[in-house]
């Protein structure tokens, strides 16, 4: 079924990117995150906002990481769903990297951004390299 295949093609995007190879993570991610958002899974899709941030940071984007991961809390909230435990890990160890790399206010000012992105206009982020400066 489509809905398999989709999950597995997620499931080596991860094993790429724990592996490093971010570039070819993120070429299967921008074809997952619409692919769980066609099948309307919206959970799985809120855990690709998540990986699409954790690539933005690594790419020192870190403005752009805030905003996806703060849309993504706000769809697990309005989902109910949460992390499955070792994402919770990755999660927060990503998290304090953040913290670390930006100001606290601008961290929230980028984070509350994103959450007041609706599922549709959070993937239309993921996928548009360009739609955050970083500069500021």
């Amino acid at each position: 079924s489509r809905n398999f295949l989709v999950m597995v093609e997620s499931e080596i995007g991860h094993l790429r990117r724990h592996k490093g190879d971010e570039a070819a993570a993120e070429a299967i991610y921008r074809r997952t995150i619409r692919g769980w958002q066609d099948l309307g899974h919206q959970a799985a899709v809120a855990n690709q906002l998540e990986t699409f941030a954790f690539l933005a940071s690594h790419q020192g984007r870190a403005r752009r990481a805030a905003m996806l991961l703060g849309a993504a809390e706000a769809q697990r909230e309005y989902l109910h769903v949460d992390m499955l435990p070792n994402e919770r890990l990755e999660y927060e160890s990503e998290v304090a990297a953040l913290r670390e790399a930006m100001a606290a206010e601008v961290l929230a000012e980028a984070w509350g951004a994103g959450r007041g992105l609706d599922m549709d206009a959070a993937v239309e982020l993921a996928l548009n390299r360009e739609g955050v400066d970083d500069s500021g």
